[in-house]
């Protein structure tokens, strides 16, 4: 299992609903990525099924994929599922959270894609942005929007193997 979290102080509470303990700070909320087979075998497999019928119902609502027949000369990639507890300040759960991503690492160059960009802010960006915040005493908020990139443009036909559990064709994906 990777654990992903930042901050020092200890969550003491964890342990006894059977999840492991994490760390946290006051700033940032802790991410903890598990696996499939561990959600569902854990202590709340109905709320991992929501959360997954959740991202592959916003991925419908968004006409994310088209199903169709692979061309000749082209390999799908395979698909992540990447599950993760969302918690609050004080360490307890506040959501179950799915996404479904594209094994980009298994890209070919020049076939699924041309060039790479990805506009991520620094953390000095952030820390200064804070800063300059409480020094002229504003509010600041944290918001999670859920389906942000769902509807973004390709400029390139990407094929992706269906995720198991998904219904094509009246059968699902096994």
């Amino acid at each position: 299992m990777d654990l992903i979290a930042t901050g020092s102080q200890e969550t003491p509470d964890r342990s006894s609903a059977g999840l492991p303990s994490v760390r946290h700070s006051s700033y940032l909320s802790s991410i903890e990525t598990i696996s499939y087979k561990h959600a569902l075998g854990g202590p709340d497999p109905a709320l991992w099924e929501t959360a997954i019928a959740e991202e592959l119902a916003a991925m419908k609502k968004h006409s994310v994929w088209i199903v169709e027949s692979l061309p000749a000369g082209r390999k799908a990639l395979p698909t992540w599922g990447v599950l993760r507890y969302k918690f609050d300040s004080s360490g307890a759960i506040t959501r179950y959270k799915a996404r479904l991503v594209a094994r980009g690492d298994r890209q070919v160059a020049g076939i699924d894609y041309d060039e790479t960009y990805a506009p991520v802010v620094k953390w000095a960006t952030i820390r200064t942005v804070l800063a300059f915040a409480s020094a002229q005493e504003m509010n600041s908020h944290q918001l999670d929007i859920v389906t942000a990139f769902l509807g973004a443009p390709l400029d390139a036909d990407i094929y992706l193997q269906l995720p198991c559990g998904t219904i094509c064709n009246n059968a699902i994906v096994k």
